[in-house]
């Protein structure tokens, strides 16, 4: 309990905090083994982006991250992370400099072997840090390998599921997650699919987010907003059904999931900012080469809606900067791109984007917390209705 009050604390700080990066996503590489359908990073992947690239040494990382001192939340991610060597080493190097409370590291799930060395280590080394891997399944079996174009690929993710249990047995920090994407690729099963990848995987939890940004063929993004809300509404049951959750904050991050839920479509209704956005100023993205961007998104959005007050979406290059972070904010381009999109000049549907945009606005604290505490209320008078167990 003193563990989960600390790390609320952690978190307002972090929102109350000048507006200095809480919230990295760093890209280790853009290599991937994968041919996703609705990758919204396919440029760089395997498009006209991919050539040339030069990722940044693990030395550079190590001077970059601790440029920016603690941090409340890192996610890890690619392309496919686990393909590059030193991802073990980035992660133990991560959690040194940045301490972060919150350390996601997407994965498709194809390389147990490498996925269970690193996270052994990790869980050795960092036993405080709350580590979620988060393995993206979108469908059962045949219909998820042939959306992310690897065949075997579902029955690969349940194997490092199932192994990454067993480290979790001595690992209570790290949480075992499915990311499933909601794409034209999967709308029409995704309620039943949902349903018997939870069964047949067991995962701790599962997150439903929807396709966004730019897509090899535009039809991945044709979602009616109507079914997104209905697979999360069908989600969240099936997910408090499981749950043998019971502590008292439980409810914060049950209200949390609903607001980023919320926020997403709201935004995809009204095609504006629903909320402040961090990114670009509590929230940062760094590419594997070194870029600093405020999130993954923009450079699409300017690409499809060129702007006469912003003609790049990338607010420094940390080779011009030393790897200093701090620096490379306070230069005049990335200054701009902060207030252009402060300015609420830009909107998407990032899940990415809209948790720390409610996480780190202490505006919204009250709001959640009167949300979980009416929560609370409910499953008390529910429970209290339920009859006894025969």
């Amino acid at each position: 309990m003193l563990g989960r009050l600390n790390a609320a604390w952690r978190v307002a700080r972090c929102g109350l905090a000048p507006a200095r990066p809480s919230s990295l996503v760093f890209i280790n590489t853009m290599k991937c083994n994968a041919r996703c359908k609705m990758c919204l990073q396919w440029r760089e992947v395997r498009g006209p982006d991919s050539q040339g690239r030069t990722e940044l040494t693990l030395e550079q990382i190590d001077r970059f991250t601790r440029s920016m001192g603690r941090l409340f939340m890192v996610q890890l991610s690619g392309g496919e992370p686990f393909l590059r060597p030193d991802m073990g080493e980035t992660m133990l190097l991560i959690g040194r400099n940045c301490a972060p409370l919150l350390f996601t590291v997407p994965t498709n799930g194809s390389h147990p072997d490498r996925i269970l060395s690193a996270v052994r280590a990790f869980c050795a080394a960092y036993p405080k840090t709350m580590l979620r891997l988060n393995l993206s399944v979108d469908a059962p079996a045949e219909t998820h390998d042939a959306i992310r174009g690897i065949d075997g690929l579902y029955e690969k993710c349940r194997e490092t599921i199932t192994r990454l249990k067993e480290i979790q047995t001595r690992a209570p920090g790290l949480t075992v997650n499915i990311c499933a994407v909601l794409s034209h690729y999967n709308r029409a099963g995704i309620r039943p699919g949902i349903k018997r990848i939870l069964d047949e995987l067991c995962p701790d939890h599962l997150t439903l987010m929807l396709a966004r940004g730019d897509t090899p063929e535009a039809i991945a993004l044709e979602v009616p907003i109507e079914e997104y809300e209905a697979a999360v509404a069908d989600l969240r049951a099936h997910l408090e059904a499981r749950s043998k959750e019971k502590h008292p904050l439980r409810n914060l991050g049950r209200v949390l999931e609903k607001e980023i839920s919320r926020v997403v479509a709201e935004s995809a209704k009204q095609q504006r900012q629903v909320i402040p956005c961090v990114g670009g100023s509590k929230h940062i993205y760094v590419d594997d080469q070194g870029r600093i961007l405020p999130c993954e998104v923009l450079v699409s959005i300017l690409r499809d809606h060129p702007s006469n007050e912003l003609d790049s979406a990338v607010m420094a290059d940390l080779s011009d900067f030393d790897y200093s972070v701090p620096a490379a904010l306070d230069s005049m381009h990335a200054r701009r791109v902060a207030q252009f999109i402060r300015d609420g000049k830009c909107h998407c549907t990032s899940e990415c984007l809209a948790a720390p945009s409610i996480l780190l606005n202490p505006r919204l604290y009250p709001r959640l917390a009167l949300t979980a505490f009416r929560q609370a209320v409910s499953d008390l008078v529910v429970s209290r209705r339920r009859p006894p167990a025969p």
